[in-house]
């Protein structure tokens, strides 16, 4: 609410972020193929770049993080190429970890509402909808994935990629900065 609210707040942040993003983006990989056949089409796709690979949503994404303390970006994987999505925090509930080790992040729960548009009678409904999304770090063998945990729904064809900044080392969520 600062950031949209006061002037200052806002220009700390903004500048901060274009710092990070002044020279632009340039990817590098060691493996042309990788490069090829993965990586330029998913940084080429429309939808991709619209969502986190142009500029202007580089920025956008960069002061998410920065008020939020946390991105959420899941990879539908199961496209050509690669789709990148992001999941605003305000939907991740909860993070399951490996209750031995709090680092290993297993499942993030989403929860959210969902407008469902009926084109045949133009009317719009909205749906709660609840699912987990399993870890980037953490998808198993494909013998190892139930279709839901607990009734819950697991999106296995987009695991997410979970990013926070600040915060203390043993907590789950980042702070804003």
């Amino acid at each position: 609410a600062m950031y949209l609210s006061h002037p200052l707040i806002q220009r700390a942040v903004n500048v901060t972020t274009y710092y990070t993003w002044g020279q632009g983006l340039e990817l590098v990989s060691e493996s042309e193929p990788v490069m090829d056949q993965l990586v330029t089409p998913m940084l080429e796709d429309p939808r991709n770049r619209a969502e986190i690979f142009n500029h202007q949503a580089r920025l956008l994404t960069d002061v998410d993080q920065l008020v939020d303390g946390n991105t959420f970006t899941a990879l539908m994987v199961d496209t050509d190429p690669v789709q990148v999505r992001s999941i605003p925090t305000e939907e991740i509930r909860r993070i399951h970890c490996n209750p031995d080790d709090y680092r290993d992040v297993w499942f993030y729960r989403r929860n959210w509402v969902s407008e469902e548009f009926d084109r045949s009678t133009g009317e719009t409904k909205t749906v709660q909808r609840e699912a987990l999304y399993p870890d980037v770090n953490n998808v198993p063998g494909m013998g190892n994935r139930p279709d839901s945990i607990g009734g819950v729904e697991v999106r296995w064809d987009a695991p997410v990629l979970h990013q926070k900044v600040g915060g203390l080392k043993h907590m789950q969520f980042g702070m804003p900065a």
